[in-house]
């Protein structure tokens, strides 16, 4: 019998992918060999590489209307993590994407399952190319030269769980200010960003962006006493130099996503805290 082409996570990245890019009017195919992308003849590259490119292959390539390669992505499974062989192979993969400048985001099941009605790893694309389109504004003058993108707006489901809780009477701390007489009493979050590790531009193995967020259930103004708190850290593997496939700010791809992991939690807990209080 005759093997498929994409296994179930494959066929959710590709999901979760194509008609993104397609929007923006970019190809998607998967199992690509490398040496099929990498321009690696007469590159200098040792015989070993030069045959690891030869017989591996990226899960899913993304080309532009000409058909260039903008981006390349790879689906880690648990095997990714705990197989010393494995992990070799994926730091030569990710060394060779550096050395041909091709960006390199590497996923797993955490970035592919939609939750709040969108997966993170669509919102990790479209950073990428929302990020071109400021390129190509400033290469066309309507921006100055130093402008850079930097993301602004928070992911989706952050937002929507933030709603819930203000529903459910646990607020911003700015509202507090504009409650004087229930400050003591209403319940509000806070969120503090513990660490945020953006990996320096270096060439070699892959790069991890780091961020650790957490996010406090408060009651009272004057002395703010804890209902509970939650503490989320979120890696995403990056092995461009210059973050291409991030928005160029992984760390802010990853602060988001502890984020909104930490954000799930709250809201279970409070449901439990509001449920345990109907008893």
């Amino acid at each position: 019998m005759l093997k498929k082409i994409l296994n179930l996570h494959e066929k959710a990245t590709d999901r979760r992918i194509r008609p993104l890019c397609e929007e923006f009017g970019a190809s998607v195919y998967p199992k690509v060999r490398v040496a099929d992308v990498l321009p690696i003849e007469g590159s200098g590259i040792s015989d070993q590489d030069y045959q690891f490119c030869l017989q591996s292959h990226f899960d899913f390539v993304v080309a532009d209307g000409e058909e260039l390669p903008l981006f390349a992505v790879e689906f880690d499974g648990p095997r990714h993590q705990r197989d010393s062989t494995q992990q070799a192979r994926d730091m030569r993969k990710n060394w060779l994407c550096n050395r041909f400048h091709l960006p390199l985001l590497r996923v797993s099941h955490d970035h592919v399952v939609e939750r709040e009605g969108r997966a993170f790893l669509e919102y990790m694309v479209e950073l990428h190319f929302l990020e071109k389109v400021v390129q190509a504004a400033v290469e066309r003058g309507d921006h100055p030269p130093d402008t850079e993108y930097f993301p602004q707006s928070e992911f989706d489901g952050t937002s929507k769980i933030k709603k819930e809780l203000h529903r459910r009477g646990i607020c911003p701390p700015g509202w507090l200010l504009m409650l004087p007489k229930e400050r003591e009493s209403v319940l509000y979050y806070s969120i503090s960003h513990v660490s945020l590790d953006a990996p320096r531009p270096r060439s070699g193995a892959g790069e991890r962006c780091k961020a650790t967020v957490q996010v406090r259930i408060l009651k009272g103004w004057k002395q703010p006493q804890e209902i509970f708190s939650v503490k989320r850290t979120a890696l995403l593997t990056d092995c461009s130099p210059n973050h291409d496939v991030l928005g160029v700010h992984g760390w802010h791809v990853a602060k988001e996503f502890a984020e909104f992991l930490c954000f799930q939690e709250v809201m279970e807990k409070v449901d439990r805290l509001l449920y345990a209080r109907c008893e």
